[in-house]
């Protein structure tokens, strides 16, 4: 009897998944509406008015633009928004005005319409395009869907400028309004510009004391190697033994000039013939 063994290979195959992530970024718009209504203070004691004001705002931005969107609305008394339509940039006079905040998230509603950068360009373009009498209908509009803003009678007076950033995390505009913002951004911007200045001014300085420096030291460089020229060096630094040595002089040849203070022989000469010759002869 042969006994046969018979094995079997399993073969598992590794599928590998790459995953592709993305930073959702959000589109945030920036503007105000400055409105005339009657009893103003009594209008912002309303809680239904911010709800009003976001409607609008929605609506005025395009079909694209939920009312959910509008994440926050501020109001302030007796200030009106700078309007770049005029070219004097002058402030109509508003009973107040209404700052708004429009956060366009990135989903994939947002997505399919080309993403929220691009929604929030055509909405920017949309607002700054309503003209004042269209923004006052879609105001009234807004107000007469709530029963407790149906005897307030409103105006647009002014429609400011759009102002459109992408960000991750949605940003929320603090108390003081629309051009607070605008404020506090161009102090953040002259902040980093003094920091400028004072870096290129401290690297400025330092190249001057430098340069300063080293030209002190290439005079007194100079001075040295003049001087030295004109000084070789004392005499204890040169050879001396080269230089002849004047003889002794006595008081006498001082007072005479060198001359010879007698006529006769001089004490060294020699006696001929051994006998000392005559000191004077006829």
């Amino acid at each position: 009897t042969t006994e046969t063994t018979s094995s079997t290979l399993s073969t598992t195959s590794l599928s590998t998944t790459s995953v592709t992530s993305y930073i959702p970024i959000s589109a945030v718009l920036r503007g105000c509406f400055g409105i005339a209504v009657n009893a103003p203070s009594v209008f912002m004691a309303v809680p239904e008015a911010k709800d009003a004001i976001k409607e609008a705002v929605a609506n005025a931005a395009g079909p694209e633009v939920l009312t959910a969107y509008v994440q926050d609305v501020l109001f302030q008394q007796g200030e009106a928004c700078v309007s770049r339509r005029l070219s004097t940039f002058r402030r109509l006079q508003s009973s107040l005005r209404a700052d708004y905040v429009i956060v366009i998230p990135a989903t994939p509603a947002t997505e399919s319409l080309g993403g929220a950068e691009a929604i929030g360009g055509r909405a920017k373009n949309a607002i700054e395009l309503l003209s004042n009498q269209q923004a006052t209908a879609l105001l009234m509009e807004s107000l007469n869907r709530f029963s407790s803003l149906r005897n307030f009678t409103a105006s647009v007076t002014s429609i400011g400028s759009v102002r459109l950033q992408t960000a991750v995390d949605p940003l929320i505009i603090p108390s003081g309004g629309y051009e607070r913002v605008i404020e506090a951004e161009q102090k953040v911007d002259n902040s980093a510009a003094i920091a400028a200045l004072i870096a290129c001014t401290a690297l400025l300085l330092t190249a001057v004391i430098c340069g300063t420096a080293f030209l002190i030291r290439r005079q007194l460089k100079i001075a040295a190697i003049e001087e030295s020229e004109v000084y070789p060096g004392s005499l204890d630094e040169q050879d001396t033994g080269h230089i002849p040595s004047a003889p002794p002089t006595t008081p006498i040849e001082r007072l005479t000039g060198g001359l010879p203070t007698s006529l006769g022989p001089s004490a060294n000469e020699s006696v001929q013939d051994g006998h000392p010759q005559n000191e004077c002869s006829l």
